[in-house]
């Protein structure tokens, strides 16, 4: 066996959870289109994702697209279940830090271009720092579609998770890597910035869109 062939997998995690603000819950729509599309594009995902519900009506809506659950987080803290919207996605990656020692959080609207391999989990852990996709005149610096982050980095997550109000997501930004910390370049995963094509202009009506590479 080579050296690249025994570099270990990264854990990959995807999830689904019911949007949450101040309790008003909202039926996550967007991302119950994109799993079936996603798992069309992405064939084995359904046996490399370890896939995670926020509750039994989101791990029942996974199990009728043939996903298997590996964790439902009806457990989570009141305050993230509350404010699912903002801190579901967290804890799940905070559990994945505490359980496996690292992760790879994938949203389902990105598309893998292989199957990552040696050489692509030994950029993720490089210099033990989070890599973010940056995608190229998106609205936010960088886009936690697909991230990685290990072990090192979960006190800073805690501390996030723990802080109150809009600050958590400003401090979770920073947790994770800031540009020029970990905001690195992926030639396997694409992330797509909802709505947005690659010149800038919108999307029409059911125009799946162009899909947008992260920089080089």
């Amino acid at each position: 066996m080579t050296e690249r062939a025994a570099v270990s997998p990264v854990p990959l995690i995807a999830g689904l959870y019911f949007y949450e603000r101040g309790g008003v819950r909202q039926w996550p729509r967007f991302t119950l289109a994109e799993i079936p599309r996603s798992l069309e594009v992405n064939r084995w995902y359904r046996e490399r994702l370890l896939v995670l519900a926020g509750d039994r009506e989101s791990a029942s809506l996974l199990e009728a697209q043939g996903l298997r659950v590996h964790r439902v987080f009806d457990d989570a803290p009141a305050t993230v279940r509350r404010d699912a919207a903002h801190r579901m996605k967290h804890w799940m990656c905070l559990w994945a830090l505490r359980s496996f020692g690292e992760f790879l959080w994938v949203d389902w609207d990105t598309v893998a271009l292989c199957e990552p391999d040696a050489a692509f989990w030994s950029f993720c852990r490089s210099g033990r720092t989070p890599k973010f996709i940056h995608i190229p005149g998106y609205w936010a610096t960088v886009n936690c579609g697909v991230y990685y982050a290990c072990a090192e980095w979960a006190s800073c997550m805690e501390d996030a998770l723990a802080a109150s109000g809009r600050p958590v997501e400003r401090r979770a930004a920073l947790a994770l890597g800031a540009p020029g910390k970990g905001a690195g370049a992926s030639r396997v995963l694409v992330g797509r910035a909802r709505g947005e094509r690659l010149d800038g202009s919108r999307d029409r009506p059911g125009d799946p869109g162009h899909l947008l590479r992260p920089r080089r």
